[in-house]
């Protein structure tokens, strides 16, 4: 086994310093480990989710991997829920995430059950 296959791929606390805001790391991880064939490509993988002046961190090309999609949805949620349901409601942005921060924001908005 070489050094680029881990067989479990850990964002260093580091890294984590300068990761943008509002997003679910441990989706991140997950999809570092299955995007990222390499340390070089989890790495590069990585950039887009590092805070850097004047970037705009979400846009990635289409994603036809359905298990990638869905760790994207999760990674970015929390950005959703931070801005919170207006924006969910009325914004443009195409960042993954937003029916799902829309279903979270529903469900805890529920009365809880009367069991």
């Amino acid at each position: 086994m070489s050094d680029d296959s881990t067989p479990h791929f850990a964002i260093t606390p580091e890294q984590r310093s300068r990761l943008v805001p509002n997003i679910n790391v441990d989706s991140l991880e997950r999809f570092l480990q299955i995007a990222g064939k390499s340390a070089q490509e989890r790495d590069a993988l990585m950039q887009f989710f590092m805070q850097t002046p004047g970037h705009n961190f979400y846009l990635m090309g289409p994603v036809s991997d359905p298990t990638l999609r869905e760790l994207l949805d999760e990674i970015y949620a929390p950005t959703w829920e931070a801005w919170g349901a207006d924006a969910i409601a009325n914004s443009e942005s195409p960042l993954p995430g937003r029916e799902l921060a829309r279903a979270k924001l529903m469900a805890r908005k529920l009365p809880p059950s009367k069991d």
